[in-house]
């Protein structure tokens, strides 16, 4: 999920562009090593895209949390099947 600030705060863009990177790294070494039962869902556009889903550029609002339960929702009945 990106910060809602970083469109002003570019190494905040680029360090949790790597925090990303370095996750999705771990997941796929875990998947090759033979692990059962992970999911991943990318963070990206969780909060959408209007700046409003967040207190301080950083803390989801109620707005946040609502748009990050309405994404991850789908994707937890998936994996549990249902």
């Amino acid at each position: 999920m990106r910060y809602t600030r970083s469109w002003v705060q570019a190494e905040d863009s680029q360090a949790h562009a790597q925090k990303n990177r370095e996750q999705l790294a771990v997941y796929h070494k875990f998947i090759d090593e033979g692990w059962k039962g992970l999911h991943h869902l990318e963070g990206e556009g969780l909060l959408g895209e209007d700046n409003l889903a967040s207190v301080d550029g950083s803390h989801p609002s109620d707005l946040g949390f609502m748009r990050m339960a309405s994404a991850i929702e789908p994707a937890v009945r998936k994996a549990l099947g249902r």
